[in-house]
């Protein structure tokens, strides 16, 4: 074959995957902002891992030269991203505690309302709602 034919084949080869790059890249961004914004569901967060997955075996096997370190960069992103999650979660779940804490210390207490300058009157009561804090 002559140079120029395979510089072509070449040229060709080096778009294909330059297009699937640029691909990949869409995908990998759609999915992680779906990582971010997703209901916190075990099953959920499997599928999004899992595409992601899928998308680094495919570039892996593309022969690109630094996967590596984009894989690890990648690695990083989808930590935070998980992390950032799980603190919301774990967050969340405590001020649920926190609430049901507040209302099992709701307690009501029959307050005398009589009037002290008025001895004669007779007492009126009424409940009244306390809450005591647990720190």
């Amino acid at each position: 074959k002559p140079y120029v034919a395979d510089l072509a084949d070449v040229a060709v080869s080096f778009e294909d995957t330059v297009n699937s790059l640029v691909d990949w890249r869409e995908d990998l961004l759609v999915l992680l902002k779906r990582l971010k914004e997703c209901e916190p569901e075990h099953q959920n967060f499997k599928d999004l891992v899992g595409q992601i997955q899928d998308i680094v075996n495919d570039v892996d096997q593309s022969g690109c030269s630094n996967v590596a370190s984009w894989v690890s960069h990648l690695d990083e992103q989808v930590e935070a991203i998980l992390a950032t999650r799980l603190a919301d979660m774990v967050e969340v779940w405590v001020n649920g505690l926190d609430a049901n804490d507040r209302e099992k210390e709701q307690k009501f207490v029959l307050e005398d309302t009589y009037a002290e300058d008025d001895l004669n009157a007779k007492p009126q009561f009424a409940l009244r709602k306390t809450t005591r804090r647990v720190v």
